[in-house]
């Protein structure tokens, strides 16, 4: 088993089992189970804890801890209701965000405004919806500046 001192918190398995069997072989030869416990230095309410999950056929290994889905994510129909809303209203609202709120008034989806990023963003009929503003070289600019104090410069 490769144990020294306590037992951590999290085992495998076959770490449980091993350490049962001691305490199972201890018990047969008299001790009592707190006094194998505190040998072992495992916690007396844990062994009876892996005892029970045996006897009820859980096994010994651990459960993945939490849940394998965010409980707050989206549902699928709430994704094909925002692409829904997308395919309708997006030439004439042209903002997720303005989409979201649409959503939220007609009562059809609520969701908020970077969840309707994210989805759009996925789906293959999204596309940038303002083009992007470029803004000129630094040396125009400059010059447009000196250009427009030109005007006011008295002679």
């Amino acid at each position: 088993m490769g144990l020294t001192g306590p037992v951590p918190r999290r085992v495998d398995g076959d770490v449980k089992a091993g350490v049962l069997d001691l305490v199972a072989y201890a018990v047969d030869e008299g001790w009592s189970l707190r006094r194998v416990c505190g040998v072992l230095e495992v916690t007396h309410p844990r062994v009876i804890f892996w005892l029970d999950r045996i006897n009820s056929g859980a096994g010994l290994e651990d459960r993945i801890p939490g849940p394998t889905q965010a409980p707050h994510a989206l549902l699928d129909w709430e994704r094909d209701e925002i692409i829904a809303i997308y395919d309708t209203w997006h030439e004439i609202d042209r903002s997720y965000r303005k989409l979201a709120h649409r959503g939220s008034r007609q009562d059809r989806v609520h969701a908020s405004e970077s969840s309707f990023w994210r989805v759009l963003e996925m789906s293959t009929s999204f596309g940038p919806t303002v083009p992007s503003l470029i803004w000129p070289h630094p040396d125009v600019i400059a010059d447009a500046a000196v250009t427009l104090l030109s005007c006011f410069t008295v002679r």
